[in-house]
């Protein structure tokens, strides 16, 4: 008989699940950085809080994309879904700069 799987366990199968894919993504990225010439060693930070550029990345493509986002200027609204601290200034700006750096010709 299967058992039932408790809310406790479904999110941390959900987070692990997250976790694989943001390491295969960023492991991809790396690789056509450094393809393109253009490699990275770190991952970005905005105010000393790392960057998830997998989950920047999802939300912005699922808004249509860099060019959309920014004719929309939705920067505001993805930088709040980052929980940086709120001394952060121009964190929003950061986003964009990270996104164009890191992510723009992947799209």
């Amino acid at each position: 008989m299967a058992s039932i799987m408790n809310k406790e366990e479904h999110d941390e199968d959900l987070s692990s699940e997250y976790e694989k894919q943001r390491l295969s993504f960023i492991a991809d990225l790396r690789r056509f950085n450094e393809n393109r010439g253009t490699p990275f060693d770190r991952i970005p930070e905005i105010c000393g809080h790392e960057v998830d550029l997998y989950h920047l990345y999802q939300r912005v493509t699922g808004l249509g994309g860099r060019q959309k986002v920014n004719n929309e200027q939705h920067w505001d609204d993805i930088q709040e879904e980052f929980n940086l601290p709120r001394g952060c200034v121009n964190s929003a700006q950061a986003l964009k700069n990270i996104y164009f750096r890191y992510l723009n010709l992947y799209e």
